[in-house]
């Protein structure tokens, strides 16, 4: 199953930025994003853990607008991303989800819109890209799996 996913929302509109790989090649345990009112998510970044602590790779626009919010999956291991891409504003919300997606844990909390889902084995996920929209922020994202 190596090499890039289905885009999520397959808007094609805006540049590609990234990709950034996940920390030290470890499993994804956090997504960040920072939301910015008027926009949805303007940036996001992935987090594993790494001596003990959850390092984050680069962010993957350099925006930093808004405010950073964080899912972090503890508890069990990832195996989707969930998302929601709303009209007039691109992607809204980030989740992870885990036990086979039946447990998602959010980052915005914002579910207006279509729900979008990337499923993958457990373990998976390696690297992300996005397509950044001006006057929308992220109107895209794929995931890089090992």
């Amino acid at each position: 199953m190596a090499g890039w996913t289905d885009w999520m929302t397959e808007n094609a509109n805006g540049s590609r930025q990234g990709p950034v790989a996940l920390p030290s090649g470890n499993s994804l345990v956090a997504i960040q994003v920072r939301e910015q009112s008027g926009f949805g998510v303007v940036d996001a970044r992935l987090g594993s853990i790494v001596n003990g602590q959850i390092e984050y790779s680069d962010w993957l626009c350099h925006n930093s607008n808004g405010f950073i919010r964080t899912a972090v999956v503890l508890q069990g291991i990832v195996d989707s991303i969930v998302g929601y891409e709303q009209p007039d504003f691109g992607i809204v919300e980030l989740g992870l989800g885990h036990d086979d997606a039946m447990s998602i844990e959010w980052t915005t909390y914002n579910h207006q819109g279509m729900r979008k889902t990337i499923h993958f084995h457990l373990d998976a996920v390696k690297a992300m890209e996005c397509r950044e929209q001006p006057g929308f922020g992220i109107v895209d994202i794929r995931f890089k799996l090992r």
